[in-house]
């Protein structure tokens, strides 16, 4: 009772945390909220955002999928023109989460702010994967909460838990695959994984091969190989159905989706390519096909290139562009962790962290062979946040390893404060930094990197809508920053000191 009691204050103090970052400028909130303002520092300073809330507004207001020139411009350039229609060239799995949001919002007259509430909800049940996850690792209740409120305040999950994207939906749908494919497997666990397999698919489809680790480990606790005299034996759980129940209806609905969009159930708009609103006209050339040589000739097309892959390392790993480990530092404290649980004599375990490993190898690898490891305009490795999120799990390990040592204690304490102030000055100010190729040829240029976030701050710029209304004639932003960070160290530390007395628990097989 006493342990529910302390996770419950710890949730209450994560939302109210974060209340305090919602995006908005002064005046009437309700007004603001429903303008569809691009400025910097607003929910819609990002075509992801703008692409993906079209939708919604396209789907609840005119009951289509295809956008008007209005919500087309808005959307520019994350955009397809196909057949003469345009439409998001996302999948559709984030604004059909949205939709019901929007509809109560409406009802309200605050429909941006309810439909941007959906990654502000999934970003907690994050935290909460996050804590039972570490839990199977061993973590007691607040080393297992230290866990998640570094995920969500320390690496830039923060920054885009207000916005309207994929990255706090799809870490969802991994993590909580994860959670229901350890243990003991039943039927009723495979459903979910098929579940989460398909809501992972609708968000993003890079999350297909993000969840390949997941559905193999899965098939190999319900497959079993063994050998007869001379024969080798094949045998399966009839459990493993499960997988498709959960994932058929999932694929039924993009099916759908698809072939309203394209005529084709398995034509992807996001294959199709990205267009501009007013769209470029370009005469197609169709050359004959003698004259392709075989370098030519491709089975299919798809943004993700090999020969990117060690500048693609160096872009999400360390660079100051957008480097996790320049981001967020705290995240070396997870990897260390991962291989102190990976040395481990407790075979379960084990397992655990290979899994979870895999995921965070294979996410790491996709997107360093991606066209666009920046992610475009955005604010530290965002591609990167499931990452972010399993190298959390390695928090508690680490600190049950290193708790004794002093010196190691206020190193990493540090380290969790530099994380915090890092992504929470992000938060604060906009998500929205551009690559250093776009910063240094843009008509005045500006910092490619973090920079760029304590130049606004330095204006007295903030993109909190509780400072914009509350505070900005009392503090300055840069002060209110100061309190920001100071409240969630504060915190953080709070879950440390409950940390230190901490035993590591028995893994939990069910």
């Amino acid at each position: 009772m006493k342990n529910k009691i302390i996770v419950i204050v710890f949730f209450i103090l994560t939302v109210v945390l974060l209340g305090l970052v919602v995006k908005g400028q002064s005046g009437n909130p309700i007004y603001f909220q429903n303008e569809k303002d691009t400025r910097v520092g607003g929910p819609f300073e990002s075509s992801n955002n703008t692409s993906r809330f079209a939708l919604v507004e396209a789907i609840v207001e005119e009951k289509t999928f295809f956008f008007n020139e209005k919500r087309a411009r808005f959307s520019s350039p994350d955009l397809v023109l196909y057949n003469d229609k345009f439409f998001s060239i996302f999948t559709p799995g984030v604004s059909f989460v949205g939709i019901p949001f929007y509809i109560f919002g409406k009802s309200i007259g605050a429909p941006q702010l309810s439909t941007y509430l959906v990654n502000v909800i999934a970003a907690l049940v994050n935290v909460f994967l996050i804590y039972k996850i570490s839990k199977k690792l061993g973590a007691g209740t607040f080393t297992a909460l230290l866990s998640g409120v570094i995920f969500l305040f320390a690496t830039n999950a923060l920054s885009y838990a207000f916005t309207f994207t994929q990255h706090h939906l799809s870490t969802l749908a991994i993590l909580a695959g994860t959670l229901a494919v350890i243990g003991k497997s039943t039927f009723v666990k495979n459903v979910a994984v098929g579940i989460a397999f398909g809501v992972a698919i609708l968000m993003d489809i890079p999350n297909l091969f993000l969840f390949l680790p997941i559905i193999i480990y899965a098939l190999v606790k319900n497959i079993g190989f063994g050998q007869i005299k001379e024969k080798v034996s094949f045998s399966f759980n009839l459990k493993i159905f499960g997988l498709i129940a959960g994932l058929i209806p999932f694929l039924f609905v993009f099916a759908l989706y698809n072939y309203q969009l394209t005529g084709s159930y398995t034509k992807i708009g996001q294959l199709i390519g990205r267009t501009s609103y007013p769209p470029k006209e370009v005469a197609e050339q169709k050359p004959n096909s003698s004259q392709y040589t075989s370098s030519d000739l491709k089975l299919f097309d798809t943004p993700f290139n090999p020969r990117r892959e060690l500048n693609g390392f160096y872009i999400l790993l360390i660079s100051n562009e957008r480097g996790i480990f320049y981001y967020s530092p705290v995240l070396i404290l997870g990897l260390v962790g991962l291989l102190v649980s990976i040395n481990s004599k407790k075979r379960k375990r084990q397992e655990v962290v290979i899994l979870v490993s895999s995921i965070s190898l294979t996410n790491i690898l996709l997107y360093s062979m991606f066209g666009d490891p920046w992610g475009g305009w955005s604010y530290g490795p965002r591609y990167l946040i499931p990452t972010a999120a399993i190298l959390s799990l390695g928090i508690g390990p680490a600190f049950h390893k290193f708790k004794k040592k002093l010196p190691i204690i206020i190193l990493a304490f540090f380290i969790i404060a530099y994380s915090v102030s890092v992504n929470a000055l992000g938060a604060l100010t906009t998500a929205a930094v551009p690559p250093k190729g776009e910063a240094q040829n843009l008509a005045s240029p500006i910092p490619y990197t973090f920079q760029y976030n304590l130049q606004l701050l330095e204006k007295n710029f903030s993109s909190s809508l509780v400072y914009n209304l509350y505070f900005f004639n009392l503090i300055s932003a840069k002060y209110y920053l100061i309190y920001y960070i100071a409240v969630v160290s504060l915190l953080i530390f709070m879950l440390g000191v409950g940390s230190y007395k901490e035993k590591e628990e028995k893994i939990d097989e069910n």
